[in-house]
């Protein structure tokens, strides 16, 4: 650096005497620009240093956010493979219990025998209802909860809640009101809408089963293609909660908040609000102190047209009802494979309802053996299974069908999370039955899939 100067200095020295400036006259020059020299010189040296330490620092902090990322990401995994084996091995005798008393309660009981058998059932969902919550839970921090829009009718949605056997509300002292501008038949997520209102009125029973719940459905507006629905979800007042305010809220700590308000789980009401947004609408907790509290939430539903309307009430039948005689009209060849004895012999059970002769397998290696050995026309297949699991036995079973027609594979399983769906898809599966399923699931899949695939095969 000082050399660097001291050459600079004299080429300025030699500038100033060209000029004809006398060494006397410019010496106090020469020395002040000496000085700016050295000072800019000095500057530039530090910002350089700033420079290459800001480069140290920006590495150095790049390193540390991938190994924050690397961290989080095994956090992440760990969490989801908890979450899929705590689902698989609570979900597994969840749907040997439910399936069982579901076909239990078709054979012939005496009445206290049913009253038995529908407090275990209750009980049995409202367990299930608990692990369905932490799943959920797990897709709000993720921001992928599953939406499927399907077309239904409101007021039997209502009912299933409210009045169906086993329902964990249906003894318990309810109203509810539907607005007549309100079409019969709607398209949205009913399974989602089920869930905010049990999440909503359930856990406020549970705080005073004295209280008289009330519903009302009402039409807010409408554009051409949507609906937007409000239900106003009101009980009598509890003295013990006396948290003022009105609040709106999605999901996180304000809805955990207002939702103690109304007597339900920070957990259950979180979800709400999550699904509630998901489905294009807004929640909102009212305190009106005398007059009780109140819940206020809106949804979008997709309007049905006409033809698409009369259709779908020409082909409804009753929602429970299973047909004895299916086998019948839609004759198919089934392999249901599964290790776990009970789910296999309840799978069994039902198709026999229906009519149907299945043969079975243990593991996939035997479903793939008796996949090349016969053509079926639908295979269930578990997912977690010795030997070989399911998604491997399903793409072999691909594999060997590549050039001809190939079965219809219904993945079974107990885990709920989508990424054990997308491995179920990407090996080839066309659809899934999540344990624990009720009979009238099976013949709806049934269904669904002989008319989408074997129209031209058999007349349905």
């Amino acid at each position: 650096m000082a050399v660097l100067i001291v050459v600079i200095t004299a080429i300025i020295y030699n500038v100033l005497n060209t000029a004809g400036i006398s060494a006397r006259s410019n010496r106090n020059i020469f020395i002040l620009l000496s000085i700016s020299i050295a000072c800019c010189f000095l500057v530039l040296f530090a910002f350089y240093q700033m420079i290459l330490r800001n480069e140290e620092m920006r590495k150095k902090t790049e390193a540390g956010l991938v190994d924050a990322k690397n961290i989080a990401e095994t956090a992440n995994k760990a969490k989801t493979n908890f979450l899929a084996t705590m689902s698989h091995e609570i979900r597994t005798p969840m749907h040997g219990i439910i399936g069982n008393i579901s076909l239990l309660n078709e054979t012939n009981l005496d009445t206290e025998q049913k009253k038995l058998i529908k407090n275990i059932h209750r009980s049995s969902l409202l367990l299930l209802a608990v692990v369905n919550d932490i799943i959920d839970f797990s897709y709000i921090e993720t921001g992928k909860i599953p939406l499927e829009n399907t077309p239904f009718v409101l007021r039997d949605c209502l009912n299933e809640i409210f009045t169906a056997d086993g329902a964990p509300l249906n003894e318990s002292k309810i109203e509810y009101f539907i607005d007549d501008k309100l079409p019969a038949l709607i398209e949205c997520d009913p399974v989602r809408l089920r869930q905010i209102l049990m999440s909503i009125i359930g856990d406020s029973i549970k705080v005073n089963d004295q209280q008289v719940i009330k519903l009302r459905v009402s039409l807010l507006n409408e554009d051409e293609d949507h609906l937007n629905i409000e239900f106003n979800i009101s009980k009598t007042a509890n003295p013990v909660l006396n948290n003022p305010g009105p609040g709106s809220f999605g999901a996180g700590e304000e809805a955990d908040t207002n939702g103690s308000l109304f007597g339900i789980s920070s957990l259950r009401f979180s979800i709400a609000g999550r699904l509630v947004s998901l489905m294009g609408g807004n929640i909102k907790m009212i305190n009106e102190m005398e007059n009780g509290n109140r819940v206020i939430f809106s949804i979008k539903a997709k309007k049905i047209d006409h033809k698409s309307s009369e259709k779908y009430f020409n082909q409804r039948r009753p929602i429970e009802w299973l047909d004895n005689e299916m086998a019948g009209k839609i004759p198919l060849k089934i392999l249901t494979v599964d290790d776990h004895e009970m789910n296999q012999v309840l799978l069994v059970q039902i198709l026999t309802k229906m009519g149907y002769t299945c043969k079975t397998a243990r593991n996939g290696a035997e479903a793939v053996g008796l996949a090349i050995e016969e053509k079926f026309d639908i295979i269930f297949m578990d997912i977690l299974m010795p030997v070989m699991d399911g998604v491997d036995a399903t793409k072999r079973i691909r594999e060997y069908y590549v050039n001809t027609d190939t079965p219809l594979i219904i993945g079974v399983t107990a885990n709920a999370l989508l990424q054990e769906k997308q491995r179920g898809f990407e090996a080839g599966m066309n659809d899934f039955l999540i344990k624990p399923y009720k009979a009238i699931d099976v013949q709806n899949m049934l269904e669904k899939w002989t008319a989408l695939v074997f129209k031209l095969k058999y007349e349905l």
